[in-house]
């Protein structure tokens, strides 16, 4: 019930779907590692569940498995209404992205606002990532945008003419 970063996890999914001849494209998150909660004690400190690496541990199982397809988080964002924020600062991404284009994988651009569009777009001119650019646009999280069709309709409208794109909403059960 839990997420996990360890690669073997990854590795037996991965090997399972690999067997099975199932004709799917494997779609590998590379966003866990991002979590702070500061301390309250001492906000410079990670309090409980923070859990953060840099970018060459949170591909290290997309590395060994080569994956089509691995998720790229736009930017830094909290979640809610306590001190949970998922960072993702620029640095990050660019070497992010530059890994997974040198393996050959394609990055799926989540994007969450408004400003993770802009993010995405600024690495596509660098060249950091091929076109067409894949976007993935979710919705429904504390502070991004909305699950609703004008929010929606504002993050398609704000994506690269050539991208293709999905999105999805959280629902109020989440």
């Amino acid at each position: 019930g839990q997420g996990s970063r360890d690669s073997a996890l990854f590795c037996e999914a991965v090997e399972r779907v690999r067997v099975s001849n199932a004709d799917v494209i494997i779609n590998l998150t590379a966003g866990m590692g991002g979590d702070w909660v500061p301390s309250d004690e001492d906000p410079s400190i990670g309090g409980p569940g923070t859990d953060m690496i840099g970018p060459e541990e949170r591909l290290a199982h997309v590395v060994e498995l080569l994956p089509e397809i691995c998720s790229l988080d736009c930017g830094t964002m909290n979640f809610g209404d306590g001190n949970y924020v998922y960072v993702s600062p620029p640095s990050y991404l660019r070497a992010m992205a530059e890994k997974v284009k040198e393996l050959g994988v394609k990055p799926e651009l989540e994007v969450f606002d408004l400003g993770h569009v802009r993010f995405a777009e600024q690495m596509i001119d660098e060249g950091l990532v091929d076109d067409p650019p894949l976007f993935q646009i979710c919705l429904g999280l504390p502070w991004g945008a909305g699950a609703d069709t004008a929010s929606m309709k504002t993050m398609a409208d704000a994506l690269p003419e050539n991208a293709n794109w999905a999105g999805f909403g959280i629902s109020r059960m989440e």
